[in-house]
């Protein structure tokens, strides 16, 4: 237990050093990082349905990955800020719910899908990936904090849990734990994006109408 931990620990800082290395880069590098990490995604999918061959479900994950990478690379040309922000609230809430979870307990959330996710541990989640990035926002930058409202960062916190509850009931579909083993103690890529796939479109479409 304790070893898993310290090896998830190191993957995540090593996957910290990777976004900021590319972050700081900035440009074309980003997009391509986009770009790899849904080509990725959809490898693993494709793996996981291959003795599964079930063409609906095949196409609605691809469009899926495919509206993913085209929304991330959006809201970033509009402004990596925004990408940042929208970010920050879907980890703190993948964060949180985790540890609001393993603390209070309580009543499972979906059982069927995801035995080990509570109640108690989504609104945690909900709580801290809606409220905290909003506060920053308006502490980072009261001209424009309008454009992000408390209501827009509790939406994509829960869509970011609902995004998670999806992939989760892919693996139990597919009978797996992971996506994939390419993240020690994480997982794969699809593990790590999963709060990202609907949260992200939405941001796009909201971005596009109110930007």
């Amino acid at each position: 237990m304790v070893s898993n931990f310290i090896k998830r620990c190191l993957s995540a800082v090593v996957m910290l050093v990777i976004v900021c290395s590319v972050y700081s880069i900035g440009g074309p590098f980003v997009y391509s990082f986009f770009l790899l990490i849904g080509f990725l995604a959809e490898y693993e999918v494709s793996n996981l349905l291959i003795d599964k061959p079930k063409l609906l479900l095949t196409i609605i994950t691809t469009y899926l990955l495919m509206f993913f990478c085209s929304s991330c690379i959006y809201v970033y040309s509009l402004d990596s800020k925004y990408f940042i922000f929208i970010s920050l609230s879907i980890i703190l809430t993948d964060i949180c719910a985790y540890f609001g979870g393993k603390y209070f307990k309580g009543i499972k959330l979906m059982p069927f899908i995801s035995p080990g996710k509570t109640v108690s541990g989504a609104m945690t989640g909900l709580f801290c990936g809606g409220l905290f990035p909003y506060l920053l926002y308006i502490i980072y930058d009261t001209e424009k904090y309008k454009l992000f409202s408390l209501y827009f960062f509790i939406t994509i916190s829960v869509l970011s849990q609902l995004g998670d509850l999806l992939e989760s009931a892919l693996k139990r579909y597919c009978k797996v734990k992971d996506s994939s083993n390419i993240i020690p103690g994480h997982g794969g890529i699809l593990d790590r994006i999963d709060g990202f796939l609907i949260s992200l479109p939405y941001s796009a479409f909201y971005l596009y109408f109110n930007h």
